[in-house]
Formats: C-alpha cells, structure tokens, sequence
C-alpha cells in the first residue's frame, strides 16, 4: 500500500495553527512567531512532509530533510 502523502492540513492540526500559518512558514515569509516557526518545522519533518516541485521556492533556507 502506498504511503499518504502529508497535507498542510495535517501539520496545521498537530501543531494547532492555520493552515495559512503552515503555509507561510514553510515559504519561509515573515510574521510568524520564532517558536511557532519551529514548531511547524519539526512537525513537518517529524510527519515526512514534501514540498511540492511547483510550489518550491527557488532559494530557501529552509530545510525539511537532513
């Protein structure tokens, strides 16, 4: 059986923010708390979350994966 792929969504509700929130933080825009930052960032790389090819930014400081 093929692995789910990992929503926003799922993130939004383990870390009980917006979905708009996880949105913004993992385009790495500004206006996010610090500690809400890496709250979603954990999660996300805790849940296996991917960026889409499409929505990548084409240079970013963020880093999901090691």
């Amino acid at each position: 059986m093929a692995k789910q792929r990992v929503k926003m969504s799922d993130i939004a509700q383990k870390t009980d923010v917006s979905i708009s929130t996880v949105s913004l933080v993992l385009r790495n825009k500004s206006g996010i708390p610090q500690e809400t930052r890496q709250r979603v960032l954990k999660t996300a790389q805790k849940l296996g979350y991917r960026l889409k090819s499409a929505t990548r930014p084409r240079s970013s400081s963020i880093q999901l994966h090691n």
